[in-house]
């Protein structure tokens, strides 16, 4: 499953690394441990929407890659509950 997210994000990004998709986006790279540079990032729009698109777009494309892989093996989402994290 995670060489399927893995292929979507080259489809969509040529990379799967934040690093290469930052210059993608912004056509230039950020050095988040410098303070400066982390909030030359958000002043780019980061978080407002650069960002944000990239993980907005991985949440559907997670979503297909579970499904397909539970109707793969005859599962449904009703199988895999007690996989759920509890917070004790």
């Amino acid at each position: 499953m995670a060489n399927k997210l893995h292929d979507k994000f080259i489809s969509a990004h040529d990379s799967f690394i934040c690093g290469n998709i930052h210059n993608k986006i912004f056509k230039r790279n950020f050095n988040l441990w410098d303070k400066e540079e982390k909030q030359l990032l958000e002043l780019a729009g980061a978080h407002d929407d650069k960002c944000t698109s990239v993980v907005a777009n991985a949440c559907p494309w997670t979503t297909s890659i579970i499904i397909d892989e539970l109707e793969n093996r005859n599962l449904t989402l009703n199988d895999i509950r007690c996989l759920q994290y509890i917070d004790s």
